[in-house]
């Protein structure tokens, strides 16, 4: 789903205004309906005690795999030439927040039964920044 998502941010460049407003809707869409899935996936695992640590590190190890997926894409695609001051701190932000979430994700597999509860939360803020980065650099994005 995110490799159409990105690849129709990158087929808008040669479309119709009309088929590329078309094309901006249903980007919008399917990524709304990726953003509705990786929240479900965080609301299972935010309540996944040390005990279930293994079904919440598969259930959070396959949200994080499509959102590498997404920021990727974002990267790939971001033009640092044409890009503006505020664009490229939200790109920077996101470059920095993706960093973290990878880093919180790793010590939430590492964490014991007496650390798995703060570990958990601090991957979740953690994830929400995340989320929130992406959707600056997307916003900016979608305003040119």
């Amino acid at each position: 789903m995110f490799l159409l998502v990105g690849g129709a941010v990158v087929l808008t460049c040669g479309c119709s205004r009309e088929n590329r407003s078309t094309l901006r809707a249903d980007t919008r869409d399917a990524y709304r309906d990726s953003v509705a899935a990786l929240d479900k996936s965080w609301d299972r695992a935010k309540d996944y005690t040390f005990d279930e640590r293994d079904k919440a590190m598969a259930e959070l190890k396959s949200a994080s795999s499509r959102t590498e997926a997404r920021v990727h894409d974002v990267q790939a695609n971001f033009d640092e030439q044409r890009a503006d001051a505020k664009q490229r701190a939200a790109m920077t932000e996101l470059k920095e927040a993706d960093d973290d979430y990878r880093s919180k994700l790793d010590a939430l597999g590492r964490a014991g039964a007496d650390t798995w509860n703060a570990a958990r939360d601090e991957t979740l803020a953690s994830w929400h920044r995340l989320q929130a980065a992406y959707d600056r650099v997307r916003s900016d994005h979608d305003r040119r």
